[in-house]
């Protein structure tokens, strides 16, 4: 994804989280550790993970970037994460033998927010987001997607791979393959006033 932040005055940025009764999982910024964070945490009797990609420099506000995190695998419990930033890879490789449970319908995945325990929603991001994607690989086989390395000089477009892909245009947020429109919380809006491409708009995201 993309995305330009207005506002990091707050200690952590979420980008993506999903909460469910025994497992949730959430990737933010921390800007006091000056850290990419994707933390996984399970009730059953998988490890819980807490995975920190560092950046000294930190990410800055009012400036587009282009993140890429990705799982690298070929077996069950063989997990290497890696982020890229702006196409150049950061904090080097993590290694884990932790795994994601997408499973429960009670468990929406949330763009820009992550949900407490007792449903609250916490660390809301301030700015915009383009181009969300989630991409999925086949089972046992590893096959990077160019997605990480390059850096898109145009509007993501969706293939066999994509499992979620934000739209926008006006006031409209959905994704890309099925048209089914997104569910906005607090004041989510559609916004052409920093779309990374004149061809899209951005998801802006007011801190609420």
């Amino acid at each position: 994804f993309w995305t330009y932040l207005t506002d990091l005055s707050a200690q952590y940025r979420v980008f993506f989280s999903r909460y469910g009764a025994s497992w949730s999982y959430q990737f933010y910024w921390d800007e006091s550790s000056k850290r990419f964070t994707f933390n996984i945490n399970s009730s059953g009797s998988t490890t819980n993970l807490n995975i920190n990609f560092n950046h000294p420099n930190g990410l800055k506000i009012n400036e587009w970037f282009y993140i890429s995190f990705r799982r690298e695998g070929t077996g069950a419990t063989s997990s290497t994460y890696k982020l890229y930033l702006n196409g150049t890879q950061i904090g080097g490789d993590q290694t884990d033998n932790g795994k994601i449970n997408r499973n429960g319908s009670s468990s929406p995945f949330r763009i820009g927010i992550v949900a407490g325990g007792s449903g609250q929603l916490l660390y809301p991001l301030t700015g915009y987001i383009a181009d969300f994607e989630l991409k999925k690989g086949a089972q046992g086989v590893y096959s990077p997607f160019a997605e990480s390395t390059s850096v898109p000089i145009a509007p993501i477009t969706s293939d066999a791979n994509t499992q979620l892909l934000t739209c926008t245009n006006k006031n409209d947020i959905w994704e890309q393959g099925s048209g089914s429109l997104l569910t906005k919380a607090g004041n989510i809006t559609a916004s052409a006033a920093q779309a990374k491409f004149a061809t899209s708009d951005a998801v802006y995201f007011d801190g609420t």
